[in-house]
């Protein structure tokens, strides 16, 4: 019989060498009927289940699971790998069946966080072949073209615009708001709570960080720490 977290899925063995030592014994050598009266003396089982647990086999969990399980939790059994006590109990072959369904849906899981992956990087590399088409002072890390990407249509027309003002009216922005300690412009957008940061290098403009107010602070940080 197999005991199974329903917490993170780990599974143990269930068998009267458990059961022993959680009730803080040590024996050996034992025959049948010691182990029997061991087990009935020491849990409180009934002399059918005491039966059962030194026989083993599959008849253990479907006829004992319930009792078993609930009897490890009141005796505080936890999980080696995530701590919980919530156990239940299973035959070995559907214990099989249950790790083969979690190999599936990780590999299935993975699967489909790769094609995420490769459509946002393909997504990503054809925007940065715009932006460089079309905004050819302004320069884009990989972190300002995700983020963009990842805006809804409203907000990123409006960085856009604020693109397109960089790119052939630059005079018309207020570009004198530096943050302290820094050569980086934090240039607000009057019309929403967007936040544009950027750099003056010659006739070009680094985009460094495009962000919300409400993220103001992270943002602060990161400047600070890489400009």
């Amino acid at each position: 019989m197999k005991i199974r977290c329903r917490s993170c899925g780990h599974s143990e063995t269930l068998n009267k060498e458990l059961i022993v030592t959680l009730l803080g014994g040590a024996v050996a050598g034992f025959g049948f009927w010691a182990w029997v009266s061991f087990l009935f003396a020491g849990t409180g089982f009934a002399m059918p289940l005491c039966i059962a647990i030194v026989v083993g086999g599959p008849a253990l969990a479907i006829k004992y699971g319930d009792e078993i399980v609930e009897w490890l939790a009141k005796h505080g059994y936890n999980c080696k790998k995530c701590g919980a006590s919530d156990w239940m109990a299973l035959t070995e072959e559907a214990n099989q069946q249950l790790d083969q369904k979690e190999l599936q849906k990780k590999s299935l899981q993975t699967q489909t966080d790769n094609l995420l992956r490769e459509s946002e990087t393909h997504a990503i590399h054809l925007l940065k072949t715009r932006f460089n088409t079309l905004y050819t002072s302004l320069i884009f890390n990989k972190r300002v073209l995700k983020s963009f990407h990842n805006l809804n249509k409203e907000n990123q027309m409006k960085f856009e615009q604020i693109f397109g003002q960089l790119q052939y009216h630059p005079q018309l922005l207020a570009l004198n708001n530096k943050i302290s300690g820094t050569d980086v412009i934090q240039l607000d957008l009057n019309t929403s709570d967007l936040l544009l940061f950027l750099q003056k290098e010659n006739t070009s403009f680094l985009i460094i960080s495009i962000s919300n107010k409400n993220s103001l602070s992270e943002e602060l940080k990161h400047i600070k720490e890489y400009y």
